[in-house]
């Protein structure tokens, strides 16, 4: 999104809201802007989830199940004030969140002696914060695939964490089709990234 440094935050906010609504705007104008919320966002969203949640890869999945519904909600109009985007977001983390508590909960109780039941003594931000690192590098290699269905079909399957289903619909294309579409881009994404990975140093 050009210029978006010289937005305030409440314009941004508007700009993506209004991007992203269904039929507003053109399909690749809307997943670039989808894009730009996820960056714009996932460092603060993983920082907020990391210090309710003590669980490295439980935290990965409610960041990204907040995206996921995220989207889907500004997608259908759920948002009735644009410039409250940040605060929308926040909220469906705080409640992802608490919908795994109750899940919890539900679960049957181990024994307290159970090491599972002590806190992650490795458990800490940083470590989060790394791994949004790997994952901005992996955004970036899938923003430098040339065809732009290997671009959507990765973004869906590896970022966004889409269930096969719900890509095969929006692609409308079979699930067997699918396979093979996955494939080949994963093997482009491969080089890309092998690439990459080169240019900076690393064999």
């Amino acid at each position: 999104m050009d210029g978006e440094p010289n937005l305030s935050e409440e314009a941004l906010s508007a700009s993506f809201v209004a991007q992203i609504r269904e039929g507003e705007t053109a399909p690749a104008e809307r997943r670039a802007a989808e894009d730009a919320l996820y960056r714009h966002y996932v460092r603060r969203i993983t920082y907020v989830v990391a210090r309710m949640v003590n669980d490295k890869s439980l935290v990965d999945d409610i960041v990204q199940n907040t995206f996921i519904t995220c989207l889907e909600k500004l997608r259908s109009g759920a948002l009735l004030d644009d410039k409250r985007l940040g605060a929308f977001v926040y909220g469906i983390a705080k409640n992802k969140v608490r919908e795994e508590r109750a899940r919890e909960q539900r679960r049957p109780q181990s024994s307290e002696s159970d090491a599972d039941s002590l806190p992650d003594p490795d458990f800490d931000v940083a470590a989060i914060i790394d791994r949004g690192r790997r994952s901005r590098l992996l955004e970036e290699c899938i923003a430098a695939c040339s065809e732009p269905r290997d671009r959507e079909i990765l973004q869906r399957y590896a970022i966004y964490e889409q269930d096969k289903p719900v890509i095969c619909a929006a692609l409308n294309v079979s699930a067997a089709h699918f396979d093979r579409v996955l494939y080949r881009a994963k093997n482009r994404l491969k080089t890309i990234a092998q690439a990459r990975l080169e240019q900076e140093g690393y064999r």
